[in-house]
């Protein structure tokens, strides 16, 4: 487990823009040593949220996290 903070820099009613540390996975992998991730940490403080897109593990970065089904949805579309 990776004791880095996953910083908030940007929240509005539809989305979340974060920044994910090094070593951290973007979401769960197979088997219990792989269950902490973003989306696991964040969904604790705001069960809602779902993950736009995906960073490496080694990979640190912005990740955006849409608020709600219905704005993952459409953002999806927007991006496909």
């Amino acid at each position: 487990m990776i004791n880095d903070p996953v910083t908030v820099l940007y929240r509005d009613p539809w989305l979340l823009v974060v920044l994910k540390p090094s070593g951290l996975l973007s979401q769960p992998g197979r088997g219990p040593q792989l269950q902490d991730s973003l989306i696991t940490r964040m969904r604790s403080l705001e069960p809602d949220l779902h993950l736009v897109h995906r960073l490496d593990r080694d990979t640190s970065g912005l990740i955006l996290l849409a608020r709600s089904q219905e704005f993952f949805l459409m953002f999806r579309t927007q991006l496909l």
